[in-house]
């Protein structure tokens, strides 16, 4: 069963926030989401960060498949 989108983001942003990282495989398969829905979500997480926390970014490292919440570079 698929976990409603508004969960799903909440998790991901909370993951981000109280860890620093996400592994995409890991929240895939925890939440039941494919690529596009996965994909869609960070998009959001990436639009609310460029809104309303400038300070932070999400950064994707290809080789580990995980994104990192970062400060921005000043």
């Amino acid at each position: 069963m698929t976990t409603p989108k508004i969960n799903s983001l909440l998790y991901m942003f909370h993951r981000l926030l109280e860890k620093g990282y996400l592994k995409k495989g890991d929240t895939q398969s925890l939440l039941h989401m494919s690529d596009m829905s996965f994909r869609r979500y960070i998009r959001s997480i990436r639009d609310y960060l460029e809104l309303y926390e400038k300070d932070r970014i999400l950064v994707y490292r290809k080789r580990e498949d995980v994104y990192w919440l970062k400060n921005a570079a000043k």
